[in-house]
């Protein structure tokens, strides 16, 4: 009987550490974040629209850099405006939605495409 209540406390402490270590290191670099979105334009490059809570910061998914400033046509049929790297502007109307709510009265993130 001790056996088994020896083992089932392993097993406890087996999955209690398994967990304390998933918490400390969290998720795996370069893991999108919620609200962070791959968008792809229509000539086929992907961008990357990373949520700040207050609007999307827009990169070249393949480098990283800071998208230029400029419309980019989405190959969903909608497109974006970016100005300074920030999407300013979405076919969609998301980013005014995001401008008349507030960033703190958000429950969910809206998607750009």
């Amino acid at each position: 009987m001790t056996i088994r209540i020896r083992g089932h406390w392993f097993i406890v402490a087996a999955a209690a550490l398994c967990v304390s270590v998933v918490m400390l290191y969290g998720a795996p670099p370069g893991q999108a974040k919620p609200g962070d979105q791959t968008l792809k334009t229509s000539d086929g490059t992907q961008i990357l629209a990373k949520f700040d809570g207050k609007g999307y910061t827009a990169f070249a998914a393949k480098t990283q850099a800071p998208l230029s400033d400029g419309e980019y046509k989405l190959s969903n049929g909608g497109a974006i405006r970016v100005k300074g790297g920030r999407v300013v502007w979405d076919a969609f109307g998301v980013i005014e939605k995001l401008k008349g709510k507030g960033a703190g009265k958000t429950q969910t993130v809206p998607a750009l495409g």
